[in-house]
């Protein structure tokens, strides 16, 4: 058998530089912190809630790693948004499972400090020891993307992707009526004349009821999709 460690490794800057409106999408809770300038990130180890403050750029103050656990991640994929020129850029990689973490890390935003730097981050796909049989082989893809003018992302797939904001996470049978909704949906190609459901589900992901459908004459990367939603009212088939 054959043993390596591999590492997908990508060094991104949408909108030709990351700039102060510049913010990290990573769809976890939680970061560990690796190393930092003068540990201003914290100390080597720490886990710190995520979003953090720093998840914005403008607040990335130095060069900082922090690195983030597989199994900690709600769906596969990271995403770095820079709001000035309205650019955001994806990664995405099947399987899901097949990289044990993702590795994060930037120059920050006085990165004029550091001879060389320059205003990008850094996102390393990375596994643990895998051991390949002899004339054997193993597979995974990494797809990227970018969008615009998308303003937050909650999902992403390599069809589709989007923000959908809701007043609560969490609604019970008989006491919640209604719902707010704000979603944005944007594609990795262009689509035409595609049919547009939004569904509540249960913790086990059970559809309980069809919150909204209509279709949609065109989704692309500079073409999204908008669905605005406030108080509308909720109905229960159980």
């Amino acid at each position: 058998d054959i043993h390596i460690e591999l590492s997908d490794y990508a060094v991104v800057a949408p909108g030709g530089g990351l700039t102060d409106n510049s913010h990290f999408i990573i769809p976890t809770s939680e970061v560990i912190i690796e190393k930092s300038k003068d540990n201003w990130m914290g100390m080597t180890g720490d886990v710190i809630s995520w979003p953090s403050v720093w998840s914005k750029w403008s607040n990335f103050e130095q060069f900082g790693l922090f690195n983030i656990k597989m199994d900690k991640m709600r769906e596969a994929f990271i995403a770095i948004n820079n709001s000035d020129a309205g650019d955001t850029l994806i990664k995405l990689w099947e399987p899901a499972d097949f990289f044990d973490g993702l590795r994060v890390w930037s120059w920050g935003k006085n990165y004029k400090d550091t001879r060389g730097a320059k205003p990008t981050a850094n996102f390393e796909n990375y596994t643990a020891v895998i051991s390949i049989p002899a004339g054997k082989s193993i597979d995974f893809v990494t797809y990227f993307f970018t969008l615009k003018d998308m303003q937050n992302i909650t999902m992403a797939n390599t069809n589709f992707t989007g923000r959908l904001d809701v007043d609560k996470q969490i609604y019970k049978v008989g006491e919640d009526q209604s719902i707010n909704i704000q979603s944005q949906i944007g594609s990795s190609k262009d689509y035409k004349n595609i049919n547009l459901q939004v569904l509540l589900t249960d913790f086990d992901g059970v559809v309980m009821t069809q919150f909204s459908k209509e279709e949609v004459s065109a989704i692309s990367p500079t073409k999204l999709h908008l669905l605005s939603c406030p108080s509308s009212y909720l109905y229960f088939f159980l």
